[in-house]
């Protein structure tokens, strides 16, 4: 096998790759985001001397995915991390004699956190099931709203069918923040089912950031103290705006970026997220670049493009 070929499959798959950590990070499709990943990895394994080391990843990919395992600021960092790996083999592979890529040294670093995830697998938290299936009922809900162009309920049902789910399982467990999570977003949208309120952009977006702020929640554990998992500013976002809006109030979001789904946890998250959207900007950058040469687009794109990647890797290095 010609040492060209995977050295150019390898850049094809890293830029799948990135193409659905983007998705995942901003949300517009986290589970289409999570099946490039996987794919990618699936991939890259088949070209590689020991594709064995490549399964573990796949497993955490797939129960990341499916909802199995919570997606943290520590599952963002993973997740840049195996992007890095298949960065550092962009360009730069070294094959074996049958022209398979040498990887292990680059993935040993890796695998000990995705192995500690999926050992957690085999010993589920009581009630985690039930969870799950819940966030799952919520994310299902909101994919039919934003596909939906008529006010139709359906969505709505559904949407209200997760929250009440949360619900019992807040009460069941004694657990204040998801309770009072839920009672915000079921009465809101109880105003929406009985034609209260008509539906409108803030009602969705209020839903998936209670969505996207129930995910960094952890379960109580039996026996253990609960202090509250929200900051005042999650409290806001969420709990505060999904009370103005039942109350047939309205706000205008801050900038920009709250127009995106975003997370709603600690500083700590936000700036993991924001570093993985920074980091996958210059080679993205890079790739269209070689585009605009082969079209001939004029130069003040070619400006612009180039002063983007210099302004992510300026705002990367700030972020450490």
């Amino acid at each position: 096998m010609a040492t060209s070929i995977p050295v150019q499959e390898i850049k094809r798959l890293r830029q799948e790759y990135e193409r659905g950590l983007l998705s995942i990070i901003v949300d517009q499709d986290r589970r289409a985001g999570f099946e490039l990943i996987e794919n990618a990895v699936k991939q890259m394994a088949g070209l590689t001397a020991a594709p064995d080391q490549w399964k573990p990843i796949h497993r955490w990919l797939s129960a990341q995915r499916g909802g199995q395992l919570a997606l943290t600021s520590r599952s963002f960092g993973l997740l840049r991390d195996v992007g890095k790996v298949l960065k550092q083999l962009d360009g730069r592979a070294s094959v074996d004699a049958d022209g398979l890529v040498l990887v292990q040294a680059l993935l040993d670093p890796v695998l000990p956190d995705i192995e500690a995830d999926l050992a957690t697998l085999g010993a589920a938290t009581p009630h985690e099931e039930n969870w799950f299936a819940a966030l799952r009922t919520i994310a299902t809900a909101l994919d039919a709203w934003q596909q939906e162009s008529a006010r139709g309920t359906p969505a709505f049902e559904s949407l209200r069918e997760g929250f009440a789910q949360i619900h019992s399982l807040a009460q069941l467990l004694s657990w204040a923040d998801a309770r009072e999570i839920s009672e915000s977003l079921m009465n809101m949208l109880d105003r929406l089912l009985d034609g209260t309120l008509a539906p409108s952009q803030d009602h969705l977006q209020v839903s998936r950031a209670a969505l996207v702020l129930l995910e960094t929640l952890s379960l109580p554990q039996a026996g253990s103290e609960q202090t509250s998992q929200i900051d005042d500013a999650a409290y806001e976002r969420v709990i505060e705006r999904a009370d103005v809006l039942a109350s047939g109030g309205s706000f205008e979001m801050l900038d920009d970026e709250a127009q995106e789904d975003y997370s709603p946890g600690s500083g700590t998250a936000v700036n993991a997220q924001l570093a993985t959207v920074l980091e996958a900007v210059p080679p993205l950058v890079a790739d269209a670049l070689g585009r605009v040469d082969e079209t001939a687009v004029d130069e003040d794109l070619r400006a612009e493009l180039e002063s983007l990647a210099r302004i992510a890797h300026k705002l990367l290095h700030r972020l450490g």
